[in-house]
């Protein structure tokens, strides 16, 4: 898992980060992305609630072409995202989320 791993995240219901652990925090483009990844982060989280009924989604993934994304719920203010590279097989990765 960890040559896939770029960063984790604990992102609020509103978008914003809490805490942050980036593999190498010395990379200024991952900085960079992480910067800009909380209203992208923000507008995901709002669809997903708003596609559910209770509010809540559990678990899921969203990938792009230069990334992959694990969303699992962490109570009921905070959401865990784990960001991988997109070669990453998220069946491997997915126990070590929950």
């Amino acid at each position: 898992m960890g040559d896939y791993l770029i960063s984790v995240l604990v992102v609020g219901r509103d978008g914003l980060i809490v805490d942050i652990f980036t593999r190498d925090s010395e990379k200024l483009d991952e900085k960079k992305f992480v910067g800009a990844f909380s209203s992208l982060v923000e507008l995901i989280l709002k669809k997903l609630t708003l596609d559910y009924d209770l509010g809540t989604f559990g678990a899921g993934t969203f990938d792009t072409d230069k990334y992959r994304f694990i969303f699992c719920e962490s109570g009921s203010e905070n959401v865990l995202v784990t960001i991988l590279e997109p070669r990453a097989f998220v069946d491997d990765i997915f126990p070590y989320t929950y």
